[in-house]
């Protein structure tokens, strides 16, 4: 079994973006099995499929195979007759700032490779495919998952599969609920979706939840656009749980394919905050507690008049059925915002600052549900399921995420076999310190159901890029110097000693 303290970084600068469908390696790899169907072999080079099976290579995944046609690196984890999830970052089909999707969501040409694995791995020795293989995520309220679904291309690499003769993979929008929007991408009201197919479960932390150190302020727990009275219904004195669907429970391995960006809210958006859409309801999901800190809150720091009642309006237009009442409300709020940010001496709102202590405890609660509870939504002592992660860095982002982040092309993927680790290695390459970084650095503390319970420390780079020998988590130095977001400049970052560009 592989070491959950070793992570793997693989990257090629030359890389500087994705390559065309239908995502095909562009070599026959012993392993491979389509090169003999239409489309199954790229024309073009396609370096983002080798630098994905390089990192399973990395990771020791059936090593004694590697090269000859038995390599089997998903083996490892699960046989054929059981399930695999593979979860990507779907968080929303267009850039707040029109920058291209790229930097937003995982790419198709990611999600190809892990499938063509995940396939492998279900085949049984006569070749027939059993088992079960999704691809899942909940993306934000006004995120149109059909669009997302198009953009990823998941349809065209379906039809490929079928076409060579291979099987059919399940595509599932875990959301119960979506937003509808107008032409301007205001929300003007919500729809019921079918949501997960074989149902959900309530997985029940109570005292065990890391939000029983502040339940006794679960009133003032919110998430922006919900009404905050579903959220208490969940979560209060004594009482905490998520909403996890079936689909995620009943899988042995769930490939986690984060989207390697910033994040405003939790600071990065990496292999721990991308099992946030393992919910399939958003208003069981604190992400805040409104007010300032004086008044019990983590929203903003400074108490202000103007900030208070935009979150108050915002509340009441996210609760009001009547369309042209929402319309007034909308105006009045445009004031407030406007109000609250000329007389704030800091700008951020909704908890999207570094004193946001709420949001990291739902990030690691959810992730302790995917690793201990079973099928029913019990939680056990033991793991229940494999998670490897492999993040897609071939185009990262920097600055205000995760809607609206800047490009960063670094041509790289990180992975490994525990989400935590992945991630205070990913703080290092961006050049933040992962004991700031509260979802990241907390993930290493002795709690029950535990995440990492190894030293920061203990961890091992395995890197083909000289750029990162010496580097250590939580040590100054050379690193790739992400713009963190606004609400984190200058909380977050390590001294540096110089950066790549």
């Amino acid at each position: 079994m592989t070491d959950p303290r070793i992570v793997v970084f693989r990257r090629d600068p030359a890389v500087k973006g994705y390559p065309a469908h239908p995502f095909s390696p562009s070599e026959a790899y012993p392993e491979y099995r389509w090169a003999a169907a239409p489309g199954g072999l790229s024309c073009e080079p396609n370096r983002v499929y080798a630098l994905f099976r390089e990192t399973l290579h990395g990771l020791g995944l059936d090593r004694d195979h590697f090269g000859t046609p038995q390599w089997n690196p998903l083996r490892e984890f699960v046989r054929p007759g059981q399930n695999i999830v593979i979860k990507p970052n779907f968080v929303q089909h267009f850039h707040g700032h029109g920058k291209g999707t790229d930097v937003l969501l995982t790419h198709g040409a990611i999600i190809r490779a892990a499938l063509d694995y995940a396939m492998l791995a279900l085949t049984d020795d006569e070749g027939r495919f059993r088992g079960r293989l999704a691809v899942g995520d909940a993306p934000l309220q006004r995120g149109d998952f059909t669009q997302i679904v198009a953009i990823a291309r998941l349809a065209e690499i379906q039809a490929f599969y079928v076409a060579a003769g291979g099987p059919a993979f399940d595509i599932v929008d875990f959301r119960r609920e979506r937003a509808l929007i107008d032409e301007n991408n205001w929300i003007v009201g919500k729809d019921t979706l079918g949501g997960d197919p074989t149902g959900y479960r309530a997985v029940a932390f109570h005292g065990r939840s890391l939000h029983a150190g502040i339940e006794q302020d679960h009133a003032r727990y919110r998430v922006t656009n919900y009404d905050p009275t579903v959220m208490s219904e969940h979560h209060h004195v004594g009482h905490h749980e998520y909403l996890i669907p079936q689909t995620i429970l009943s899988a042995d391995l769930v490939v986690n394919l984060p989207k390697w960006k910033s994040h405003h809210k939790a600071a990065i958006t990496g292999a721990l905050k991308n099992l946030v859409g393992i919910n399939g309801q958003k208003d069981w999901l604190p992400h805040h507690r409104i007010g300032s800190l004086a008044e019990g809150g983590d929203e903003y720091l400074e108490q202000n008049l103007f900030e208070t009642l935009h979150t108050r309006i915002t509340e009441w237009e996210d609760v009001n059925p009547v369309l042209w009442q929402r319309r007034i409300l909308h105006l009045a709020r445009r004031g407030a915002s406007r109000l609250g940010k000329a007389t704030s001496r800091t700008g951020y709102r909704e908890g999207s600052w570094y004193g946001n202590d709420t949001l990291w405890r739902t990030i690691l609660d959810l992730n302790r549900a995917l690793l201990y509870a079973d099928k029913e939504g019990v939680l056990r002592e033991a793991s229940q399921r494999s998670v490897l992660s492999v993040v897609d860095g071939i185009i990262a982002g920097e600055g205000q995420g995760p809607l609206s982040n800047d490009p960063r092309p670094l041509g790289a993927l990180i992975g490994g076999t525990s989400s935590a680790s992945v991630d205070a290695w990913l703080c290092r390459l961006m050049g933040f310190d992962h004991r700031r970084t509260p979802s990241v650095g907390r993930a290493f503390d002795r709690f029950s159901l535990p995440l990492a319970p190894w030293s920061v420390d203990e961890l091992v780079l395995d890197s083909n890029d000289p750029f990162t020998e010496g580097m250590r988590p939580g040590v100054p130095g050379p690193s790739f110097a992400f713009v963190p977001p606004r609400g984190w400049a200058g909380a977050i970052e390590l001294a540096s000693s110089g950066a790549v560009a």
